[in-house]
């Protein structure tokens, strides 16, 4: 179990990478057993204030409809294989410290926020501890084109109040992406300082 954990794999290393096979049919589970939107799953304030203090959870792994489900699963499928094979460890601290951070976002600083679902805000926390991670081990210029694209991209969906990619069945939140973003930067500052003390 604790090898499980532990895993950091090296060059040539063709392990399966079972946390991110596992985190992945999570979603997909859930889209296709309960469908989109399962209203005792999502986030929902009032909800919430009455103790189902669940939601903060669930409330990222459902999605609003079939488009929606597959941009955001499509994406944690790979963001977590790739990151699987760098860090185990920091894949399950990206998704926690991801949820915990959209959380406290939704939660605090945008009150008006009464209902919300889907994996975009983790994600983008995923997708920065994956480019950080690739970039120390192989110093490619094109992470940092990726990461100023994405950073672009969620500027953009801020500006507009629309998501760049998807039209879904509910009004993006892209402040949410840009949380993820900025969750994501910490975690690997926070990462880094730990490894190397």
């Amino acid at each position: 179990m604790i090898s499980f954990f532990r895993h950091e794999n090296s060059q040539g290393d063709t392990q399966l990478p079972w946390l991110a096979i596992i985190i992945t049919a999570i979603p997909v589970f859930v889209y296709l057993v309960l469908g989109p939107a399962p209203e005792w799953l999502i986030f929902d304030r009032k909800a919430v204030l009455q103790g189902e203090v669940w939601r903060l959870v669930t409330g990222h792994w459902v999605h609003s409809d079939a488009e929606h489900a597959l941009w955001d699963i499509a994406a944690l499928g790979i963001l977590s294989v790739i990151l699987d094979k760098q860090s185990r460890v920091l894949l399950i601290i990206s998704l926690t410290l991801g949820t915990f951070g959209v959380d406290i976002w939704i939660w605090y600083i945008n009150e008006s926020l009464a209902y919300y679902c889907g994996l975009s805000g983790i994600l983008n926390t995923v997708f920065i501890s994956v480019i950080f991670s690739l970039w120390e081990k192989t110093e490619n210029s094109i992470l940092w084109i990726i990461f100023t694209g994405a950073v672009a991209k969620v500027l953009l969906e801020i500006i507009t109040s629309q998501a760049v990619f998807t039209q879904t069945a509910w009004p993006s939140v892209p402040e949410v992406h840009a949380v993820g973003l900025l969750i994501g930067i910490v975690t690997m500052l926070s990462y880094k300082k730990l490894i190397k003390d």
